[in-house]
This record gives structure tokens, sequence and C-alpha cells, in this order.
């Protein structure tokens, strides 16, 4: 988006919704990107914990 790219098509691109995508590249501008609601930096996800919620999502969610 911030190559001038509209944000429809590169949340269609990526593959998730666009307001996702939005709402993401507006907290990046604000300087809260990576931080939690009560404005704390939001814990790290490694990739593994990345790989295994992808997984059970794709699985139907198991806890």
């Amino acid at each position: 988006m911030k190559a001038g790219r509209a944000a429809a098509v590169v949340a269609r691109t990526l593959g998730f919704p666009e307001a996702s995508l939005s709402n993401w590249v507006r907290a990046e501008g604000k300087g809260q990107l990576g931080l939690t609601a009560e404005g704390k930096p939001a814990p790290k996800v490694t990739a593994e914990q990345a790989a295994i919620a992808r997984l059970r999502a794709e699985v139907g969610g198991c806890p």
C-alpha cells in the first residue's frame, strides 16, 4: 500500500481481509503496531507458534 497499491488488491494478494490490512497500516502509522490494547508491547510469536496456529486452523481449530 505504501507503494501506491490499493488496500483491496494487496489484501486479496496476501489472502486476508482488507479491513485487517487497513487497520495494521493505520496502527503502524501511529506507532502502535506491536502493542496490546493497553499500550504494552505485544508478546512475540515464533515461527513455530505461527506454524502450529496455521495447522490448527487447517484441521478445524483444535485448542
